[in-house]
């Protein structure tokens, strides 16, 4: 029995994000590379300890057994196997001068000549190449100097998911296919329905006290989440709406559950889809989207937000909001506060995979126009302003324009306004200013304001409004900004301009890290019509028709 602090240390070791792993797969995709598989033969036992540890041997070893010996090595039941294994890795991997990404600590790079040439990302004692087939073998050579390497070819399975890749289409798929339909056999369910769950199901309409099912729900529930996690964003939705009756499931709950299974059994073959050429150059789109007040039990909304690359979603989610919202507004820019801290995290994966020159706008995409101004605007909400109150218009003066303290202004009070404005304003008492009354507003602005006739103002008619944001809002190509869509158009405004209102003043001060993100260049957010708003289908049950158009773009099906 090893003890804490004296047989073992710190126990924690990394694995890749599965958002990181599909961005190698779309960025293996996009740019035709060779997306290698490579294993380490009996990874645990070659990594050296730290502790001083001892162990009895078991019987059947000879003159050895029941002798106690010392550990060299470790050795696989070790706590701290897993992280002694990582640490002997990743010095491996920097002695061959790959760089570590700060981001995700499982992912690695090779940079020659400025360019990024071999791209690796490891869980446990897998590792992921991702470069030209000369790059993919040196580097199994190279590594094979320190730990035996054992190359497994193209990547076919990773984590239950089944890798399809046509060279010659320009597609890979990801998918889950064999995984779903043994869930099915082991359940009962050969096939379902058209969409995961039917709109007029009220998962919250139920008897308090009917009795909890005895089906094993929570283990059906865990497997749905595996599946919506790592390949079918489809039912993500779905699988949040039940998972929160895991507690004490009733017999619609169960119900609820099988029907998502029917839908997954159904469309088995369904994946990730990733396809060279879907868009100019590699970038990343991010849609987001919110159901307002959509939960029956504390009417907190839901937030979804899906992150597309080479065609394909590359990381998604569906879930409630910690805060409750007053307003469709306040719901939708919570929502795209949540995608800012998605992006957050994938932004530095993306720009540490991809040389600088690569590196595009991303856009978000949100519908909520107020959600999009309280973003991009800042709205100072924790510091009120204060109102001051005092009867000498002197002293308001001294107080809101600046005065050089070295030479303090003495106050002159006169009760002549036009005396007051010619003291104000430097005129030229040579030539003194002569009034010129006129009646007309539009002459007055006109001879106010220089207007230059010569080159009048010619209206341009544009109906897409991403179009109209990136010809109003100049990017700077050095720092490339992230688009997100929104479809409301309240969010987009609290997001750009410095709006209080009591429809917005209640929104947590922590949302408000997304304005930083738009005033340093990061992320865009550009307005799309509710029809086009494609996590629509994370945030509630739609229509075969829209849950079908909207999981098509996502997964990119043909």
């Amino acid at each position: 029995m090893q003890k804490e602090y004296i047989d073992f240390g710190d126990l924690s070791a990394p694995t890749v994000a599965s958002s990181s792993v599909r961005m190698l797969a779309a960025l293996a995709c996009e740019l035709d590379l060779e997306f290698c598989h490579s294993d380490i033969d009996q990874a645990f036992v070659r990594a050296p300890l730290k502790e001083d540890i001892f162990m009895r041997m078991p019987e059947g070893c000879g003159a050895l057994s029941g002798k106690i010996v010392q550990l060299n090595k470790s050795l696989y039941g070790l706590r701290q196997a897993s992280r002694e294994w990582y640490a002997l890795l990743k010095k491996c991997l920097l002695a061959l001068g790959f760089e570590q990404c700060m981001a995700d600590s499982c992912v690695f790079r090779f940079v020659e000549g400025g360019e990024v040439v071999l791209l690796l990302e490891v869980h446990v004692d897998d590792i992921f190449a991702v470069g030209t087939k000369e790059r993919c073998d040196q580097f199994g050579k190279d590594l094979g100097e320190y730990v035996p390497v054992k190359s497994l070819g193209e990547l076919k399975w990773y984590s239950g998911c089944y890798y399809e890749r046509d060279r010659e289409a320009g597609r890979l798929t990801i998918s889950q296919q064999t995984y779903t339909e043994e869930l099915g056999e082991r359940y009962g369910v050969e096939w379902g329905g058209g969409i995961p769950l039917p709109t007029t199901w009220k998962l919250w309409d139920f008897d308090a006290d009917e009795p909890s099912v005895e089906h094993p729900f929570r283990a059906l529930v865990g497997s749905l989440l595996w599946i919506a996690l790592l390949t079918r964003p489809d039912i993500a939705n779905s699988v949040r709406a039940v998972a929160r009756y895991s507690g004490a499931p009733k017999l619609i709950h169960w119900k609820a559950a099988l029907s998502i299974l029917g839908y997954a059994v159904r469309t088995s073959s369904f994946g990730i889809c990733f396809q060279r050429g879907t868009v100019s150059g590699f970038t990343l789109i991010t849609f987001v989207d919110a159901d307002y007040a959509s939960r029956a039990a504390d009417r907190r909304s839901v937030s979804g937000g899906v992150v597309m690359c080479a065609g394909g979603a590359i990381a998604w989610f569906s879930k409630a909001q910690k805060c409750v919202t007053l307003s469709t507004t306040p719901a939708e820019f919570v929502a795209v506060a949540d995608m800012g801290k998605e992006i957050l995290f994938l932004r530095q994966v993306w720009r540490f995979m991809l040389p600088k020159e690569l590196r595009p706008c991303i856009p978000l995409y949100e519908d909520n126009e107020g959600a999009i101004q309280i973003a991009k605007y800042p709205i100072s909400n924790s510091r009120p302003c204060i109102p001051l109150y005092e009867d000498n218009e002197g002293a308001i003066q001294i107080a809101k324009y600046p005065i050089s303290n070295s030479r303090p202004c003495i106050p002159l009070y006169e009760d002549n306004e036009g005396a007051i404005q010619i003291a104000k304003y430097p005129i030229s008492n040579s030539r003194p200013c002569i009034p010129l009354y006129e009646d007309n507003e539009g002459a007055i602005q006109i001879a106010k304001y220089p207007i230059s006739n010569s080159r009048p103002c010619i209206p341009l008619y544009e109906d897409n409004e991403g179009a109209i944001q990136i010809a109003k809002y100049p990017i700077s190509n050095s720092r490339p900004c992230i688009p997100l869509y929104e479809d409301n158009e309240g969010a987009i405004q609290i997001a750009r301009y410095p709006i209080s209102n009591s429809n917005s003043k209640h929104i947590d001060v922590r949302h408000h890290f997304l304005r930083q993100l738009v005033d340093e260049k990061e992320v865009e957010i550009i307005h799309v019509a509710s029809q086009y708003q494609h996590a629509d289908f994370l945030t509630k049950a739609l229509h075969e028709r829209e849950f079908v158009f909207h999981r098509d773009y996502v997964m990119n099906l043909k």
